[in-house]
């Protein structure tokens, strides 16, 4: 974490193969804000013993995620318009960080008997608030400002800037 970031965003990802552009874009076209002032965490995450269908998405998002951030992985299931996207997203600047639940011997496992029947999606969101709690803490930022996404969320251009407007006076 750089430490002029402000804000970081949590997102759980389940089964959003390249989908999860459109608010990474959104995220990425942010007004009023320095790049460095902001991050997005997305954790990419299934239960132990996926079938298929959710590996496969799931791998999808890590390569999209990937080629956010490097040079773009030869991903034949991209449309042109997501290879524009992610091109843009990629010039933008914007930090994104991936947590890979989903591959092997990575997968989520449950914190109790009950975690997933219980707590649902709820439990990748906070095991991502948890990550970007210690990220603040590892750089001594106590008043950094956590903020959580589905990975379908459409966000105004201003909304980085409108939170940390919001939370400058300290209260």
């Amino acid at each position: 974490m750089r430490a002029s970031c402000k804000v970081s965003v949590a997102i759980p990802a389940y089964q959003e193969g390249a989908q999860i552009l459109t608010t990474l874009d959104f995220l990425s076209r942010q007004e009023g804000v320095q790049q460095g002032e902001y991050e997005i965490i997305v954790n990419v995450n299934n239960r132990v013993n996926p079938d298929a269908k959710t590996r496969g998405l799931n791998t999808q998002t890590l390569e999209v995620l990937r080629s956010t951030q490097d040079a773009l992985i030869d991903c034949g299931f991209l449309s042109d318009e997501q290879k524009r996207l992610i091109e843009r997203i990629r010039k933008s600047g914007v930090v994104i960080h991936c947590i890979d639940k989903t591959s092997p011997g990575k997968e989520l496992k449950p914190i109790t008997a009950l975690d997933f029947t219980e707590t649902g999606p709820m439990q990748p969101r906070k095991r991502t608030m948890d990550e970007i709690s210690e990220r603040f803490a590892l750089i001594g930022k106590a008043n950094g400002i956590i903020a959580s996404l589905d990975a379908d969320t459409k966000v105004n251009p201003k909304w980085i800037r409108q939170m940390i407007d919001s939370f400058a006076d300290g209260n």
